[in-house]
């Protein structure tokens, strides 16, 4: 018999559950794929996505009325581009 020398590794993903969010973050992407994938990744860093939009008059009533720590921005999304 030969022993198994397989090399495991464990992703541990931060402890988003353990402590209030850092940020409070609106988010604005027209393309689905990235803006989910985004939404993912910033909550995964123990951010609060309070609304992920995919036009301009969207984000301006998110950011009106939520009033978040931070924004990002497509700089060319619909409607606010031109």
């Amino acid at each position: 018999m030969h022993a198994d020398h397989r090399l495991v590794r464990f992703v541990v993903p931060p402890a988003t559950h353990l402590r209030e969010p850092e940020l409070r973050v609106v988010l604005a992407e027209d393309l689905f794929l990235l803006r989910d994938g985004l939404v993912r990744m910033l909550e995964a860093y123990d951010c609060e996505i309070v609304a992920a939009v995919d036009n301009g008059p969207d984000l301006s009533r998110a950011l009106l009325t939520l009033k978040p720590d931070v924004a990002v921005v497509d700089v060319r999304l619909p409607v606010l581009h031109g």
